[in-house]
């Protein structure tokens, strides 16, 4: 019976544990373990492959395997790497519209801003020689009244004058150390 066919009946387990796989050469013992040279009743078997045909097929399947696989991960990460600088550059042209737009936006309310104070400002001036101009007419037309309120205004500096003078002598008369002398 040949334990490389699948065909044949497979050994009981007292077979299976003493049987070898060793290559046949010319002057050894047959893979059977008969002690016989390898021309005796095994000339009929052609050498189906065996144990060595099975690892070599498998060791290819594994390679090409290995090969398939390695090839579809390298195709998968450039294909990963193309989406991803897709997306970058999507979003470095999303954030330099929003750029541009936010600059924009900040430009014309800095514009209007300047308007603002511009115009703030020629109102201010506007004011200030109106009032000036309505007080001098005023003073032309009625001197009376600010004479009145230029003497009324000296008057009372003057008299916040003597005051704090009369204060400041008030405070000078005043002992600046005070000693408290304490008897037992």
């Amino acid at each position: 019976m040949d334990i490389n066919r699948t065909s044949d009946a497979l050994p009981s387990g007292y077979e299976v544990e003493s049987a070898s796989f060793i290559p046949q050469s010319e002057g050894h013992f047959a893979p059977c373990g008969c002690g016989m040279t390898h021309h005796h009743h095994h000339e009929d078997i052609q050498p189906s492959g065996g144990m060595k045909q099975k690892i070599d097929d498998l060791k290819s399947r594994a390679l090409s395997t290995a090969s398939t696989v390695k090839e579809q991960a390298s195709v998968k990460m450039a294909d990963l790497t193309q989406q991803a600088n897709v997306k970058l550059a999507d979003l470095k042209h999303q954030a330099n519209v929003k750029l541009a737009e936010t600059k924009e936006q900040w430009n014309l309310k800095v514009a209007d801003t300047r308007v603002l104070v511009d115009r703030k400002m020629v109102e201010a001036k506007s004011n200030a020689r109106m009032q000036a101009a309505t007080m001098q007419t005023s003073m032309r037309t009625d001197p009376m009244k600010w004479a009145a309120i230029a003497g009324g205004s000296g008057l009372v500096l003057g008299l916040l004058g003597r005051f704090m003078q009369y204060r400041a002598k008030q405070r000078s008369r005043m002992p600046q150390l005070i000693i408290i002398e304490h008897a037992c």
